[in-house]
């Protein structure tokens, strides 16, 4: 095999992993994006092994360490357009959990 092939596997793979990890993000909640608030603000993001039975949650944690690289840059991007101290999204006030902020 020459390095022309091998280097077209590797970013076939790559490109699949990625599909696949926009494909989980969007489509089901094995992997998520949570936020921590404080005082109507930004505390911390985190994107994790979504909620379910036992099994399923050993299955999404599975998941969720199968694309750690890809949790991290997200991470990374919801610490960019979500920074940390600045106030919450008109979005996010509109959520049940976040109801006291809307006041704000």
């Amino acid at each position: 095999m020459n390095k022309k092939s091998f280097y077209q596997i590797i970013a076939g793979f790559v490109i699949v992993y990625i599909f696949f990890y926009i494909a989980i993000r969007l489509r089901t909640n094995t992997i998520v994006h949570v936020s921590g608030v404080s005082d109507c603000n930004y505390a911390t993001h985190d994107v994790v092994a979504g909620d379910s039975v036992l099994t399923g949650y050993i299955i999404n944690s599975g998941l969720a360490l199968f694309f750690t690289p890809l949790r991290l840059l997200e991470i990374g991007y919801w610490n960019v357009v979500q920074q940390v101290d600045s106030p919450i999204s008109q979005q996010d006030r509109q959520l049940e959990k976040f109801a006291s902020c809307s006041n704000t």
